[in-house]
């Protein structure tokens, strides 16, 4: 026969994981200012909008939204939107392997969640673990295959980080094969296949 832990103390471990990351956001929020002080912003994954440093700092508005952040996941820990909320906030932070926890949470609650999985992606390119960024993608791909953005972030990963050109090249078409009616994309393929020969 297998035990199962009382009900009381599954509350309690979650509610402890829930209490530990808002701690981590207070020490995350003071060591932030100082790390962006003393190092360049990493480079952010193609497609992605950029940000000013000063939105990167955080401020008053900030520690308020996360606090709205926190309290809603603390509500409902398990669900995968509020994980993927308190996700953007870190990533918009440029705090790729905080992001990663709590996108692995939304996608534990939430498997085929396209957006959880696409700014995965991101923040394995921002961790410059570049094949890991790919297998997410992949993993993306196989729920849609017809996404244009995460082939032609295939086919970028695959052309300047990767260094397989005929994965790069694969990407860029399937890319440009799905990405009508999409002009932004189409003109930044265009441009990738441009300055690479495709």
């Amino acid at each position: 026969m297998v035990e199962t832990a009382p009900e009381g103390k599954v509350n309690q471990g979650t509610k402890l994981m829930v209490a530990l990351a808002a701690i981590g956001l207070v020490v995350m929020f003071a060591s932030s200012v100082f790390h962006r002080l003393e190092s360049p912003s990493r480079k952010e994954f193609l497609g992605q909008p950029r940000q000013s440093a000063s939105q990167g700092m955080p401020g008053q508005q900030d520690m308020s939204e996360m606090g709205k952040l926190m309290a809603a996941l603390r509500e409902k820990p398990d669900d995968p939107q509020a994980n993927l909320d308190i996700a953007k906030a870190f990533m918009r932070m440029q705090e790729a392997e905080r992001a990663e926890v709590f996108l692995q949470r939304a996608l534990e609650a939430d498997p085929n969640n396209i957006e959880a999985l696409r700014l995965l992606a991101m923040a394995a390119f921002q961790a410059q673990q570049h094949e890991q960024a790919a297998q997410t993608l992949m993993r993306l791909l196989a729920k849609r295959p017809d996404d244009a953005g995460a082939h032609f972030n295939l086919a970028v990963l695959y052309s300047h980080y990767l260094n397989d050109a005929q994965k790069a090249d694969f990407h860029m078409r399937k890319a440009r094969e799905h990405a009508e009616g999409d002009p932004q994309l189409l003109e930044m393929i265009e441009r990738e296949a441009k300055a690479h020969g495709n």
